[in-house]
Formats: C-alpha cells, structure tokens, sequence
C-alpha cells in the first residue's frame, strides 16, 4: 500500500482493497488557487453524492417499510368498510333494529339522569351542565329514532348498537 506520487498533476492515489482515495495536493504559490479549491470542492461534493446513493439503498429498505404501514391504513379503512355492508346485510326488521337503538338510548339517558341527581347535591355546576346537555342529545336522538325512515334508522342503528360513527 506505497502511495503512488505524479509530480506532473500533483495527485497521490491510495489504493485499498474497499475503495481508492485520491488527494490532489494543492500549489499555493499559484494564483489558480480558487481554480483548485473549486475543483476540490466539487470532488467532495461528487463523492458526498456517490456516499449518500450507495447509503440511499440501505435507506430504501426502510423507506418501503414506511410505505407498508401506508399500504396498511387503506386495507384496515376497507376492511371497516366491508364490516359496514356486512352488518347492513344482516341488519334485523325494522322494529327490532328500532327496539335495539331505543334500548341503547333509554339506557344511557337514565345513567345520565342518575348522575345529574347525584350532581345536583354538589357544587360542580359545570359537570352539570354538560350532563344535561347530554341527556339532551340523548333524548333528540331517541326522537329521532322514533320517527325515522329505514334508510336514516340503519345510519342510526350503526352509530349507536355497533358505535360506527
């Protein structure tokens, strides 16, 4: 592994079984010394780029990593879409699916209504208020329910026996 030295171009080559390195060697006493340190510049600009392109195909590997878990939230917004149809398909008579979302609903308005009378006792007026508002919401959609279409009472029926939203 002797370097090898051309006095003419003032390059030394070192060659080594992984790589060469080339290192030019500089003549300050020349007034082409932004000639050189350009050229220098752009050598390690070269070898920067060929570093980061051999580096880059390690980086694909986990690139595509990245894209897999992409590929993945698709396939699990399908499959909850393919969920969806299935549970139309099979979705009970009317009056059953009716009784279903009315059974939900009147069981979460009376838990709301026990926890606005314990709530009433205390002082934490602002935990009141958004339990009434609540049982509010409750009750419209218990008025929905009721006075729904087929086609309206699925979406309802999804949304709140099978929490689709």
């Amino acid at each position: 592994m002797s370097p090898k030295k051309d006095p003419s171009h003032s390059v030394e080559t070192h060659a080594s079984e992984s790589s060469s390195v080339e290192v030019r060697v500089v003549d300050t006493s020349n007034d082409t010394l932004g000639e050189e340190v350009g050229l220098v510049g752009e050598q390690v600009s070269e070898v920067a780029t060929e570093n980061a392109s051999e580096q880059g195909k390690g980086s694909q590997a986990q690139g595509s990593k990245k894209d897999d878990g992409q590929k993945k939230k698709p396939s699990a917004l399908d499959e909850r879409l393919m969920l969806r149809e299935r549970l139309l398909e099979q979705a009970p008579p009317v009056h059953r699916m009716r009784n279903e979302v009315e059974s939900v609903l009147i069981s979460k308005k009376n838990h709301l209504e026990s926890n606005i009378r314990s709530l009433r006792r205390g002082k934490e007026y602002d935990l009141l208020s958004q339990a009434v508002s609540e049982l509010r919401k409750v009750v419209h959609q218990i008025q929905l329910a009721a006075h729904a279409s087929y086609e309206v009472l699925k979406e309802i029926w999804l949304r709140v026996v099978h929490k689709f939203a």
